[in-house]
């Protein structure tokens, strides 16, 4: 909610004459999850979830917005071998920071996270990674590819 005239573009006001501040009014379920850690040394997680992998440079949760993005996942995460994390996440769909009313709100993904990350070193994690993304833009949600 905004103190004030509506001078700024929230993504669905159309005010869009104005600079963009994506926190619109919206009410959107963040996390509802299970989580199995049955498996020694093993956690498995699925439902609506925040992912933040390394600093959030690619995969992380927004969290400084009004509107959080989580991700519909299942995730599985292993730590069998000492200072290493093998981590495994099939993404479902994002729901991101600009509310399901928007354009560009949630996208419906086939994406697989694998992310490896051995922590022994007092200064410095080594981190491998492959994003394998897919997102459906078939709603028109980015502008076409130049052509010629």
């Amino acid at each position: 909610m905004q103190i004030g005239k509506e001078r700024f573009n929230d993504t669905v006001n159309g005010n869009t004459i104005y600079p963009v501040i994506a926190d619109p009014d919206t009410v959107e379920l963040n996390q509802a999850f299970l989580k199995f850690k049955g498996i020694p040394k093993t956690t498995l997680i699925g439902g609506r979830q925040r992912i933040k992998l390394d600093n959030d440079r690619f995969v992380g949760n927004v969290g400084f917005r009004q509107n959080e993005q989580t991700f519909d996942a299942a995730t599985v995460i292993n730590r069998s071998i000492d200072h290493l994390e093998l981590r495994y996440d099939y993404l479902d769909s994002v729901q991101r920071i600009f509310g399901e009313q928007a354009v560009a709100g949630d996208f419906n993904t086939s994406n697989h996270l694998i992310h490896v990350a051995y922590k022994r070193f007092s200064i410095a994690n080594v981190t491998g990674y492959a994003y394998l993304l897919d997102i459906d833009d078939s709603g028109g949600r980015f502008p076409p590819k130049p052509t010629g």
